[in-house]
């Protein structure tokens, strides 16, 4: 009887402290659609507003990587002159996937790419 009661308050309180890790990864950004050959480049910003030296930028054309860059140590990364075509965007750090593809937004004229990157929800864990 004893050890029937100590093995249901084990699992009571094994399910009570059980953790929830959230699946979701957002390190690949929406598609993008380059109306025109135009430049892409930006800078890349924590939550906090420091620059992110060392993320490594992919820019994909389906699922084939066509350009990889790395910041450098002010959180600048490049691709230069992107021709027009549709793309998605790849951000790597180490721990793997700790931050989201950036928000890209465009139009006929240009790509406006949002330089604060968030957390990845993918990593994060959820105690309850």
């Amino acid at each position: 009887m004893l050890k029937a009661i100590l093995r249901a308050l084990l699992i009571a309180s094994t399910l009570m402290t059980t953790i929830f890790v959230e699946a979701r990864d957002c390190s690949t950004s929406k598609p993008l659609r380059l109306s025109k050959t135009q430049k892409l480049s930006g800078t890349f910003l924590d939550p906090s507003g420091a620059v992110i030296p060392g993320i490594e930028v992919h820019l994909l054309s389906g699922k084939k990587v066509v350009q990889r860059v790395r910041t450098d140590n002010h959180g600048t990364w490049n691709f230069g002159e992107v021709l027009s075509r549709n793309y998605r965007m790849r951000v790597q750090y180490s721990p793997k996937d700790a931050f989201c593809a950036p928000d890209i937004r465009c139009t006929a004229q240009e790509c406006t790419i949002n330089s604060v990157l968030e957390p990845n929800p993918k990593n994060m864990i959820q105690v309850e």
